[in-house]
């Protein structure tokens, strides 16, 4: 998941934050004293991070104008949409569910416009297939800088706008402001227009998309990956919920799938990357790693929901994180079996790691173990460098309000 840096990995940023939080600066970076926690607290790394706090740091960090600007120039090109944007709105839209702030309303507006302005048909570019239309096309997947439109790019962007859509909407509605409510159910719709056309070309067996004929993939494999069949599908369910529309997949095949995929054990759960179905290249498959199971969790959360997922299951993605990635110093393993690679512990390197906030409530030490990273983070004075920095800030804030 490529992570293109804005304006937000500035020292200026840097000063804001530390100005915001009120904690000792030195040139920009922030020293985060453990005594100011106070004696009694200096166990409790959340201690500090309050509700206001959060919001602090998440202004301070916060700037869409930059990223907007460079979807304006070059829309998905190289997914920054996909990669950036999805992610930015999903922590914005987490944003308004903790605290129903105009302030972040407006953001998420002004992003969501940006993107749907940069549609394909709106840029007027074509896809491998010589089709321009209202979904994001990007060259990141595919052999020779072919564009493609597929489940994982439009499923992120998809997602962002739908629950930014579903917390705005759900304020508005509240607030009794229908015209700024019905702008976000025009949002839902150009959604569907554009999962609309993704659902004709990308084909489901069994609960498993594949790949069309004519795809130029560079891989060896002709089914997609779980992480981005399950984002798609998670989109879908977003959209099933503020529309009513049901996309054309067996929502529970997908979901029997998924959980005939995930072994669990005495240290929580295993799941592959790919479908456990051999493609024309034999069996290349390996463990599900850390920053890929965020999209799995958040399918696995909306599912949960549905009726379609157990408690069981959903505890043994909580342990996975307790036993394969809660250190608070030091390396975690990067594949959900614990096994191989190793990468820094912390918010330094690994996309949306924040998503396994979502499983919080079967495991709290998680987000002890976030808030310990962030305080890792400031102290190291990396905290603004980051876009998805502000996706562990607003799962923070949304799950707990000190």
């Amino acid at each position: 998941m490529r992570v293109v840096k804005s304006r937000i990995n500035t020292p200026s940023n840097g000063r804001r934050l530390c100005r915001a939080l009120a904690v000792t600066c030195t040139a920009g970076l922030l020293l985060v004293p453990k005594v100011a926690l106070g004696q009694d607290k200096v166990d409790d790394p959340c201690a500090r991070w309050t509700s206001a706090t959060l919001d602090s740091a998440f202004r301070a960090v916060y700037d869409s104008e930059s990223l907007i600007e460079v979807i304006r120039k070059r829309g998905n090109d190289a997914g920054e949409i996909s990669w950036q944007a999805s992610y930015v709105l999903m922590a914005t839209a987490a944003m308004i569910r903790a605290t129903g702030d105009a302030w972040y309303l407006t953001r998420a507006r002004a992003l969501a416009e940006a993107i749907l302005a940069s549609t394909d048909a709106a840029r007027k570019v074509r896809d491998w297939r010589g089709t321009s239309g209202h979904g994001w096309s990007d060259t990141r997947y595919a052999r020779d800088s072919a564009r493609i439109r597929g489940p994982v790019g439009d499923g992120m962007v998809a997602y962002g706008l739908l629950v930014a859509a579903e917390a705005a909407r759900e304020i508005l509605r509240r607030e009794r402001n229908v015209s700024q409510a019905a702008w976000w159910d025009t949002v839902a719709q150009q959604v569907h227009i554009a999962l609309t056309e993704d659902r004709r070309v990308w084909r489901e067996r069994d609960g498993r998309m594949t790949w069309p004929d004519s795809f130029p993939s560079v891989g060896t494999r002709n089914d997609v990956p779980i992480n981005q069949d399950l984002i798609f599908a998670a989109a879908e369910m977003v959209l099933e919920d503020l529309t009513g529309v049901r996309g054309p997949g067996d929502d529970r095949a997908k979901a029997r799938r998924f959980r005939s995929t995930v072994s669990l054990t005495s240290a929580g759960a295993v799941w592959p990357y790919w479908w456990p179905t051999p493609g024309p290249g034999g069996p290349d498959n390996r463990a599900e790693d850390v920053s890929h199971a965020g999209l799995d969790l958040i399918y696995a959360v909306r599912a949960y929901k549905r009726g379609w997922l157990s408690d069981t299951l959903m505890a043994a993605f909580a342990s996975t994180f307790g036993q394969r990635f809660e250190v608070r110093r030091g390396d975690m393993a990067y594949f959900v079996h614990g096994r191989g690679q190793r990468v820094p512990a912390g918010l330094t390197g690994q996309p949306a790691i924040g998503l396994w906030l979502l499983v919080k409530r079967w495991n709290p030490s998680i987000r002890r173990t976030f808030c310990g990273w962030i305080d890792d983070a400031t102290s190291l004075g990396s905290m603004p460098k980051r876009i998805e920095y502000l996706l562990e800030v607003a799962l923070l804030r949304e799950s707990g309000d000190r």
